[in-house]
């Protein structure tokens, strides 16, 4: 015989409607297995109801508060530890290659003259040629762009800098969850 709708019935926490009361007293009546299950689901609930509720220790939400705020502070000096060994790792590995390049070069100091000057030169040519390019660009963009743009352009900048400013200061300054 099937049980259902009965134990779904017998089950729920929503008003029954008079003809689904009625057709579970029914059934019920007639279906012993029914019964034994009803009569064990109200002896349940009612030693539940009796149970009193039980309640955390007190300051057990400030305790876990505390352990949230240390996990976190463990996890991000876990990163920078990571973050460290990887800078680390690599500072370690150009000093080797640049241990390398020294030692190939201490074989002739005069050559290690010649590269350095030729580095510096190099070094201020690219400063100038860069001045020069940025004067050019500067002179076309003046003609160019008419001078409400320019005002665009500066708000732009500064919006797109307190933007930045903002977003660096809250991952950089979390906040704690309070309750």
């Amino acid at each position: 015989m099937s049980h259902q709708p009965f134990e779904t019935w017998m089950f729920t926490k929503e008003t029954l409607t008079s003809e689904q009361s009625h057709a579970l007293t029914e059934h019920l009546n007639s279906c012993e297995t029914c019964q034994q299950v009803e009569s064990a689901w109200l002896e349940i609930h009612q030693q539940l109801k009796r149970v009193p509720a039980i309640t955390p220790n007190p300051g057990f939400s400030l305790r876990w508060q505390d352990r949230l705020a240390e996990r976190r502070h463990e996890r991000q000096r876990r990163r920078a530890w990571v973050m460290f060994a990887f800078t680390l790792s690599g500072a370690l590995m150009m000093l080797a290659l640049l241990a390398l390049r020294a030692i190939e070069m201490l074989s002739s100091p005069g050559r290690i003259v010649l590269i350095i000057a030729y580095q510096i030169l190099n070094l201020i040519w690219l400063v100038k040629e860069v001045q020069t390019s940025l004067n050019s660009f500067i002179k076309i963009a003046i003609s160019l762009i008419p001078w409400p743009a320019w005002f665009g352009l500066i708000g732009v900048f500064i919006l797109v800098a307190v933007l930045w400013f903002i977003v660096v200061t809250k991952i950089t300054h979390p906040r704690r969850i309070e309750l």
